[in-house]
């Protein structure tokens, strides 16, 4: 059995010898890995911010989680990352994924395509990704198939329904967000809970809020106190959705 481990994700320090610090601690606390976040917010760099992370290090592994696959040739990242395993004595773990946040994708003066168009580029730039099935497919099948899976005979009925409904979901491109959040509560199955993490995860609108979600009421509380979590998303205007990452990430890595 591969044995379990565990990493800490480290995003910003006002000097080099802080962050050298920093990954001295991470590494003396027993941490097999330290992983640096890749947003356009103000945050380092991953590469040279894991390479002084590595200088600082002996057996500390570095890694990225993640890296946005269309902020850069994948030529010239395989360059990049195949140098920092060598300067680093092999200790990179490259993390890759398909992008999420649209805000990101605009300061870029990138499109942000459909997640699917997204998946498949990563996909050509690593050689193979496993993407969820399409709509078609998924309102092809009977619920008896997704059950098979794994699937509780609930959720089952939820998620053909969803596919089979007249949901235009890439439409929702276009619409404000609580226009997005009224047209998906009307589908059975569907509440506040996945509109939020909609329009955060699969739109990347950036004031997306997901308050219904109990680790980020929990993390909200555990430094706000007992507070309306709703109504606190308000003092982060307008990053809501980037400060529910980074208050998930805390909550979950302490």
């Amino acid at each position: 059995m591969t044995p379990f481990r565990f990493g800490v994700n480290v995003r910003t320090a006002a000097s080099q010898a802080e962050w050298a610090d920093k990954a001295r601690k991470v590494e003396a606390l027993g941490y097999a890995v330290l992983l640096v976040p890749d947003h356009l917010a103000d945050l380092l760099a991953p590469f040279p911010a894991l390479a002084a992370a590595a200088v600082a290090t002996t057996r500390l592994r570095v890694g990225t989680a993640v890296l946005n696959n269309d902020f850069r040739h994948p030529a010239l990242l395989a360059r990049e990352a195949a140098t920092l395993d060598v300067l680093s004595d092999g200790r990179l773990e490259l993390g890759l994924g398909a992008g999420h946040m649209q805000s990101e994708y605009e300061q870029a003066g990138l499109a942000f395509d459909p997640g699917a168009t997204r998946v498949e580029r990563l996909g050509e730039a690593v050689g193979r990704v496993w993407a969820f099935p399409s709509r078609e497919r998924v309102a092809a099948a009977s619920e008896e198939e997704l059950v098979a899976l794994g699937f509780s005979r609930r959720k089952a009925e939820y998620v053909v329904g969803l596919a089979r409904s007249d949901l235009d979901l890439a439409g929702f491109a276009l619409l404000p967000d609580e226009e997005v959040k009224e047209r998906i509560v009307t589908v059975r199955g569907l509440g506040e809970w996945t509109a939020d993490w909609f329009l955060a995860r699969h739109l990347g609108r950036p004031r997306a809020w997901p308050a219904g979600d109990l680790a980020l009421r929990k993390a909200v509380r555990a430094l706000y106190g007992d507070v309306d979590v709703r109504a606190t998303g308000a003092r982060f205007e307008p990053f809501q959705n980037l400060t529910a990452h980074y208050l998930l990430a805390q909550y979950l890595t302490v």
